[in-house]
Parts: C-alpha cells; structure tokens; sequence
C-alpha cells in the first residue's frame, strides 16, 4: 500500500453537507460491515442500530483511493455531569476507574467503533498497521479538543489493548464486556501533548479533511 493514497475524513456522526455525502456513507457501510460481523461474533445476534455510529461528535473515516478502511468514533463526556456515568459506553468502568480516568480533568473523550477493513489487516507499511494508525489519529484528535483525557475500552483478544499501549495509553482495570477480556485504558493529555510525532502518522493528519469544520454553503476548509 502506497501510504500517499491514504487521506482522512472527519465527520460529524450526523452527517450533514453535500460535499461528504459520498465519503460519509462509504464510512458508514464500512463500520456497519464490521460491526455487525463483530456482534455476531460476541452476541449471537447483528442487530446494529444506526444510533451506534450517528452519536458520535468525530468520526474518522481513513480511506484508501475510494475505500474506507480503518474508522474511529470519538465522543466527549463531562464528568461534572452524573450523566457521564451512567452512559453506556462505561458500562465496563467502575467508580474507581472512572476516578483515575478523570485524575487531570472532567472532560473525557471517549475513543469506540474502531474498526479495520477486513481486506487491509495486517502490515500495510514495514512495522505499520491500520489499527496502529487509526488509533495515532485519534490521539491527534484528542489533542486539538479542550478535554483533558481520552477514554477506550480496548480488546485483549484483537490486540487491540497493546495498540493502544503503543500510542500512550495507561491500563486502567481490567474488565469485559460481550464476554470477551478488555482493558479500559486512559491517553492523558499532560503526556501526549509532549510525545515525538509519528512522520507517517503526521502526513496523514496535517493533509486530513473536516467536514466538522465546515458550515453550510461554504467553501471546503482542507485542514
């Protein structure tokens, strides 16, 4: 794989401009597609609602010419607020981690729904995968919003808790959730921001394209 065909899209869950239609639904599919096979999978059941993907305030959607192959929600929490709490998505977080998640900050973004193509797992680079890379962009993600720590619940089983490790994280607790063994681990933002940059991983977000930041007719902002 030619790095230089990769390009990066963000989306708001919603998906609301003409000029992202095209990528944003290509998006969709992609996660629905793995999502479904996933829950199938842990559940026995792939009944997937829409909701899943369409609540999420960025999504990354990495594409390969025409096809989105690796894809990462982020939504942000508020800890001042119970509500946090009781979301769904820390239904796997105790009391406890929820207090170390929050040690530097109420504001948690939350890193889910990732999700690799099948047809591009594995090495795409020398020591490069789109797991590992996904997962990159996200704490770039991270970095330019106002909260203060990022929260995943990571898979043992797919590796992908050793990716995370790999790009910053702290294991948290261990836990499960569907039945399989996850690791909730916590990006602080004091220790990322001052991290060395990932050259491939830099390219790919400094050429990014946010539909986020773009306001109905307007002209496309190319980040």
């Amino acid at each position: 794989m030619n790095l230089k065909d990769l390009q990066l899209y963000v989306f708001s869950g919603r998906g609301h401009l003409e000029q992202e239609q095209h990528y944003y639904e290509k998006c969709y599919e992609t996660w629905k597609n793995i999502w479904k096979q996933t829950f199938l999978e842990l559940d026995g059941n792939d009944k997937l609602y829409s909701d899943n993907f369409t609540r999420q305030d960025k999504i990354l959607g990495l594409f390969y010419k025409d096809v989105c192959v690796a894809v990462a929600g982020l939504r942000t929490s508020n800890f001042l607020f119970k509500n946090s709490e009781d979301d769904s998505i820390f239904s796997s977080w105790n009391l406890d981690a929820i207090a170390k998640l929050i040690k530097e900050g109420s504001r948690v973004m939350v890193c889910s729904n990732l999700a690799v193509h099948p047809d591009y797992r594995g090495e795409i680079s020398y020591g490069l995968t789109l797991k590992n890379l996904i997962t990159y962009l996200a704490t770039k993600q991270f970095l330019e919003s106002d909260c203060d720590s990022m929260a995943g619940t990571a898979r043992v089983n797919r590796g992908a808790n050793k990716v995370a490790y790999s790009n910053g994280a702290h294991l948290i607790q261990k836990s499960e959730m569907h039945g399989v063994e996850v690791d909730l681990v916590a990006f602080y933002k004091s220790e990322l921001i001052n991290r060395v940059g990932d050259l491939k991983g830099d390219s790919i977000w400094n050429k990014r394209i946010d539909f986020t930041e773009v306001k109905f007719n307007k002209t496309l902002r190319v980040a």
